[in-house]
């Protein structure tokens, strides 16, 4: 199963790159990238052969939306019981969800 890099939407979000986290996280494997509401342009997401999908396209992934390099979806990220319920489990230390805070 390939892996899923998920960034979090807003004006805060996470600034460094699909491939500085993947090669922080031991990736092995080019990873998906799912992005939240993206304010501001990341130098990333203009290298022409960044891919990804968006759960909601911020003035940041315009450019990329338009050169049909990200996907967007009609749906909004902080809105998903689904996806909560992914990155709570993916977040589980046996029967212990330390970052459940954060989630």
């Amino acid at each position: 199963m390939r892996p899923v890099i998920w960034y979090a939407e807003g004006s805060n979000s996470p600034r460094d790159s699909p491939a500085e986290v993947a090669r922080l996280a031991g990736l092995t494997q080019t990873p998906s990238v799912m992005l939240g509401w993206t304010v501001e342009r990341m130098p990333w997401i203009d290298d022409p052969s960044f891919t990804a999908t968006t759960v909601l396209a911020g003035y940041g992934l315009s450019t990329a939306v338009n050169e049909g390099r990200i996907t967007p979806l009609p749906v909004r990220f902080v809105g998903s019981r689904l996806v909560a319920r992914i990155v709570t489990s993916c977040r589980r230390r046996g029967d212990r969800c330390p970052s459940r805070s954060c989630v």
